[in-house]
């Protein structure tokens, strides 16, 4: 390994072996963590990791870890006995499952690099991945239905134009029997392309939620996946092509699960997307709208979502 990948690897730590310490459950009843862990050096094609935990009351447990060049699949465990999995193909992964007082519980995250996904040669072996996790007591969930469901239109964003525009407002949705895929229009006419920026935030505890942008009518993979981070869902600035496509708003979770039929609710969210037509012959200034990938201002409320 080269002296750079050596020292790329000092910047990032391993999952933990038990959550009960400090800074996780070891002096609380509640622990919510993003972060980018290191990958293990993955002998041939795969490995395992495993974070263990024991909790005070019953409590809530969810995990997302987003797509990734090497395969990572999460799976939990309730004494020896395998409760919640998720295991799909270099994708995104989330499960969640209400864990109880008395049993120890496993966190196991396998790993798989596959040869012709690429990506973990010498000079890369210091891969990351994103995890984000969450225990909280059940007792500090509102179940509440919403009063009305309040979401953006189909046709919120309108075509662009040289002038930015920019579509913000918080929403909600009552949580259904299947997770919710809502879908937004994004045209982008020829010849031009455009700006384009999309963040979603929300309490990961309770709500998790997942951007993709796709071509409309299409089965193809998204064009982007969002990128995870606290309590936030991005797509950065980028610039689309000329073309018709859908913006997403989805639950990476399977909310048909029976035994988590009694934690559906009303979900909020905060919605913010930007998008500027790109016309290398006009001088623009895409930050009037960018703002640029993964900068936020300070919340004028500590009452919102995210």
């Amino acid at each position: 390994m080269n002296p750079t990948a050596a020292m790329d690897c000092l910047k990032y730590r391993s999952i933990p072996a038990s959550l009960n310490t400090p800074p996780y459950l070891g002096t609380s009843q509640t622990v919510h963590f993003q972060e980018t862990f290191l990958v293990p050096k993955i002998p041939l094609t795969s490995t395992t990791e495993a974070a263990f935990f024991t909790v005070a009351g019953p409590s809530f447990f969810r995990a997302y870890s987003e797509p990734h060049h090497i395969d990572i699949d999460l799976v939990l465990y309730e004494n020896n006995t395998q409760v919640a999995y998720q295991t799909s193909f270099n994708n995104e992964e989330a499960l969640s499952y209400v864990v109880q007082p008395g049993s120890q519980y496993k966190l196991v995250i396998r790993y798989y690099h596959w040869f012709w996904t690429g990506g973990h040669d010498e000079d890369n072996a210091c891969a990351t991945h994103n995890l984000e996790a969450a225990i909280v007591p059940m007792t500090t969930q509102d179940l509440a239905q919403c009063t009305q469901d309040i979401m953006p239109g189909y046709s919120a964003i309108p075509t662009p134009t040289n002038q930015p525009f920019e579509l913000t407002g918080s929403y909600r949705f009552s949580q259904g029997k299947t997770p919710i895929a809502y879908k937004i229009a994004v045209n982008v006419p020829a010849p031009l392309s455009a700006y384009f920026r999309a963040v979603i935030t929300y309490d990961f505890v309770w709500d998790d939620l997942g951007l993709s942008l796709n071509l409309n009518n299409s089965k193809a993979d998204p064009v982007i996946i969002g990128e995870n981070n606290y309590n936030k869902n991005e797509i950065p600035s980028t610039i689309l092509p000329p073309g018709k496509y859908v913006l997403t708003i989805y639950e990476p979770f399977d909310t048909s699960d029976t035994d988590l039929y009694e934690l559906r609710g009303c979900v909020n969210f905060g919605l913010h997307v930007a998008i500027q037509l790109y016309d290398p012959a006009v001088d623009i200034d895409p930050n009037a709208a960018m703002c640029g990938p993964g900068l936020s201002l300070l919340p004028s409320t500590l009452n919102a979502e995210g």
